[in-house]
């Protein structure tokens, strides 16, 4: 008897994780409990074309095409981006969960009603919608990343894994109905999580303290430069009137630098740039080595420190 095994390669985005990218992947592996589950973390623009071009790997959350007939599975467009059936926009979740439905010849109604409102919930706080106040997955998805100085790749997919897993379970026990509802799958997230939030809360009380000193030398600027990536900016970084930009190393990458837009501030980068990737950004104005911009126009990945420097010089 043969002992091979269908294999399903999964390649999301490397780096912080977040309640959609987990949520797809672990309802990828639920739902083909047969495969042997191979899970690729990049955003190296190279290894994502050679995803795109073999036609075997499913791309979740990257890769900047959605195409679900070819297993593209990517929310971050300029334009076209997938919606829900009442017009809500997806995030990668609603994708995967639409992609499953349509590979087992099932419609989305089929399912219980808590699994497709979590989806939902998901999609929504993804594109920073509103969703029930009770609902904190995303939130504590988000609080499972790996938040201390010097963290490396390795963190980041070693974490992610083990939330990976824990939503695994969540949902197998929504499908066995365990749970009474969304709250109680959440209060179990929350428990099984609970070393992952309990250091996520200690590094943030830490980088607070760091931060606190720091931020007093840059009192009234527009733009702020931080030596090191700090869990607790955009807590922080919201009583710093008049502040425009700041810019972090990218957590688990050699030199990348991320360049955000500041909380509470209406500044956007220009509208040409959003979803494009390093050439079409060049095409389209970027200096050289902006890598990324976000979809919504409040993020750009760069090539390294002195980038991330011309980006804070030209828009402050």
């Amino acid at each position: 008897m043969s002992t091979q095994k269908w294999v399903l390669v999964l390649v999301t985005h490397d780096g912080p994780f977040h309640a959609d990218d987990v949520l797809a992947v672990a309802w990828m592996i639920h739902t083909h409990p047969f495969a042997r589950i191979d899970i690729v973390r990049t955003r190296d623009e190279a290894k994502l074309q050679a995803a795109l071009n073999d036609g075997m790997s499913i791309l979740i959350d990257v890769g900047g095409k959605c195409k679900p007939s070819m297993g593209w599975l990517d929310h971050h467009m300029p334009e076209g981006r997938p919606t829900w059936e009442d017009g809500a926009p997806m995030a990668a979740a609603g994708l995967c969960l639409h992609y499953t439905c349509k590979e087992y010849g099932i419609s989305v109604d089929e399912l219980p009603d808590e699994i497709v409102a979590l989806f939902k919930h998901v999609d929504a706080v993804d594109n920073a919608l509103s969703a029930p106040t009770n609902f904190q997955f995303s939130r504590l998805v988000g609080e499972c990343n790996p938040s201390r100085v010097n963290i490396t790749a390795s963190d980041f997919n070693k974490s992610f894994m083990r939330v990976v897993k824990i939503t695994q379970l969540m949902l197998s026990g929504m499908f066995r109905g365990e749970f009474m509802d969304i709250d109680d799958a959440q209060r179990f997230f929350e428990i099984q999580a609970e070393p992952l939030l309990k250091r996520h809360k200690q590094d943030l009380q830490e980088s607070e303290t760091r931060l606190k000193s720091f931020m007093g030398l840059w009192k009234g600027s527009s733009t702020l430069m931080l030596d090191n990536f700090e869990p607790s900016a955009k807590l922080l970084l919201v009583g710093m009137p008049g502040l425009k930009l700041y810019a972090f190393p990218a957590v688990g990458n050699n030199n990348e630098y991320m360049v955000q837009v500041a909380p509470k501030t209406t500044f956007k980068f220009p509208t040409a740039w959003w979803g494009l990737y390093e050439k079409d950004l060049k095409v389209a104005g970027a200096p050289e080595g902006v890598q990324y911009c976000h979809h919504a126009g409040f993020l750009c990945k760069v090539a390294n420190k002195e980038v991330a420097q011309q980006l804070l010089n030209k828009f402050k």
